[in-house]
């Protein structure tokens, strides 16, 4: 004992597991399944209600599920076949959800579940043939899980494009004739491979009679026509036909006519041309012809055009085999000096009926015709120079006469000293050589030379020298230079007949020269300019 009554602290002190500080536990169920997922504790010194002094077990493997406790059973289909639906249910117990498992067993409508093929709701497909042709033109299908007998997974093809026809399938032939020249006969057939019959085709080929389809002319019972020509003129006269299918050699389709009014004479036949001759001027020479065309021959006429040789019919002169004449100019002097003739029909152009005159006396020569005037010159003195001349008229040319008068150039006809280029007398008051006045001696050298020729220039081989003349025999000095003054020839020539010649220079260079003529006499000289080609 002591002097203080001691706390009293036990809360029921007949019971050993209640006193202070005592740990009261309690297991917690969240999910209400009955099993504890966790343990909550309280210290206290009375027990509280639904608190023991141990701990329960918390076998609760998910507290917050009611669906997962232990001895839980979980189910799973199997689907052996793989077609998504199951043929058969395992299980399993566990606490924790397996995956893919769940609290209810599936259902398991596979009815094979090793066939992937077989399942609820599967659809199967069977070809309908109405008309037992081999061809569907239809299918039907079922839903089941097994497969029915006849059925298959795919849909059969449906080619039969009638199938309430059995003519009509897939490939069957169908036939029909070719008109080509639609003539309503076939000349020939083709086919077709259909199923549905085409517009006009049939199964069996049809007769084919046409015999040429490419000509509608041609085609059984066709009537053909040829012309009968018993004259061989190509008219006919008759016709007969045939009935053929193809058109016989010369036949036609229309009778052709038959225009020959003589078949048995093949000079006469439509068209024909029949002649007669024109004789309008008398002459008995046709000039034309006029035609008929008539199938009969008209009197008088005739298949053959005449002969129309009459070149005129309007003149009656003129007619085949008539002679013409013209005169013959030959020189061109408008006389005649002979005639010509020609026969012909037409008047040739400068020809007439009857022969021209003939009156030139030599008609190969144009000067010589009636009324030519003919000249001959006087002269008097016999110095070869005319002082007058005289003249007559007749055809022919007279012995020593011309056309032209001869020049009278004779000063004085009565000496014969004096004619034009006479050696001058110097200084005699005579004019000698008819220049109209004397001569004196410078002045006769100074004219004369220059009437001095000198050709050809260029020079070649040869010089001539044509002198007048009065210097008829007179002696020349002929020098020759080049353009150096080099004299190259030096020669001496007596003046012959007016002219000197000056050869053997082909061996002169090629160059230009100068030649000096001096009148040895008088001395006087010219000089001139040559090129030696």
């Amino acid at each position: 004992y002591s002097l203080t009554a001691p706390a009293t602290p036990d809360c029921d002190d007949n019971d050993a597991d209640e006193f202070p500080g005592q740990t009261w536990y309690i297991g917690v169920d969240n999910d209400n399944d009955t099993f504890f997922g966790s343990v909550t504790s309280v210290t206290a010194c009375e027990q509280p209600v639904g608190y023991s002094l141990t701990a329960p077990a918390t076998p609760d493997c998910d507290d917050n599920d009611a669906d997962e406790f232990p001895g839980q059973t979980w189910y799973i289909g199997v689907d052996n076949d793989s077609d998504t639906f199951f043929g058969s249910v395992t299980s399993v117990t566990a606490c924790e959800q397996p995956a893919g498992y769940s609290l209810v067993a599936p259902a398991t409508p596979d009815c094979d579940d090793n066939d992937a093929n077989e399942f609820p709701g599967q659809t199967w497909y069977i070809g309908v043939d109405n008309d037992s042709d081999t061809f569907f033109g239809s299918v039907t299908s079922m839903t089941a899980c097994e497969q029915p007998v006849g059925y298959s997974l795919t849909a059969p093809a449906t080619p039969d494009c009638d199938d309430n026809d059995a003519d009509e399938f897939p490939g069957q032939t169908w036939y029909i004739g070719v008109d080509n020249d639609n003539d309503t006969f076939f000349g020939s057939v083709t086919s077709v491979t259909a199923c549905e019959q085409p517009a006009g085709y049939s199964l069996t080929a049809p007769a084919t009679p046409d015999c040429d389809d490419t000509d509608a002319n041609e085609f059984p019972g066709q009537t053909w026509y040829i012309g009968v020509d018993n004259d061989s003129d190509t008219f006919f006269g008759s016709v007969t036909s045939v009935t053929a299918c193809e058109q016989p050699a010369g036949y036609s389709l229309t009778a052709p006519a038959t225009p020959d009014c003589d078949d048995n004479d093949a000079n006469e036949f439509p068209g024909q041309t029949w002649y007669i001759g024109v004789d309008n001027d008398s002459d008995t020479f046709f000039g034309s012809v006029t035609s008929v065309t008539a199938c009969e021959q008209p009197v008088g006429y005739s298949l053959t055009a005449p002969a129309t040789p009459d070149c005129d019919d309007n003149d009656a002169d003129e007619f085949p085999g008539q002679t013409w004449y013209i005169g013959v100019d030959n020189d061109s002097d408008t006389f005649f000096g002979s005639v010509t003739s020609v026969t012909a029909c037409e008047q040739p152009a400068g020809y007439s009926l009857t022969a021209p005159a003939t009156p030139d006396c030599d008609d190969n020569d144009a000067d010589e015709f009636p009324g030519q005037t003919w000249y001959i010159g006087v002269d008097n003195d016999s110095d070869t120079f005319f002082g007058s001349v005289t003249s007559v008229t007749a055809c022919e040319q007279p012995a020593g006469y011309s056309l032209t008068a001869p020049a009278t150039p004779d000063c004085d006809d009565t000496d014969n000293t004096i004619y034009p280029g006479a050696p001058e007398i110097t200084n005699d008051g005579i004019d000698q050589d008819c220049n109209g006045s004397d001569q004196t001696t410078l002045e006769r050298d100074k004219i004369e030379f220059q009437n001095i020729s000198v050709t050809p220039n260029p020079f070649g081989d040869t010089i001539n020298i044509a002198l007048p003349l009065s210097y008829n025999n007179i002696e020349f000095s002929i020098q020759i230079f080049d353009m150096n003054g080099r004299l190259v020839i030096d020669r001496h020539y007596s003046n012959i007949n007016n002219r000197i010649n000056v050869s053997g220079l082909d061996k002169l260079d090629q160059a230009p020269y100068i030649i000096k003529i001096i009148n040895t006499a008088t001395g006087f000289s010219m000089m001139k300019q040559l090129i030696k080609f």
